[in-house]
């Protein structure tokens, strides 16, 4: 249970963090970003 809760809470932070990139830049070096995680 406890790594299942550990894994749900670094999607949402990955989420939010991508969601900020796109906000600032949107340029195409987030997709790389996205493709090295």
């Amino acid at each position: 249970m406890v790594y299942i809760i550990g894994f749900l809470v670094i999607i949402v932070v990955v989420i939010r963090l991508n969601m900020k990139y796109y906000q600032l830049k949107g340029n195409s070096k987030d997709f790389v970003m996205k493709k090295k995680d």
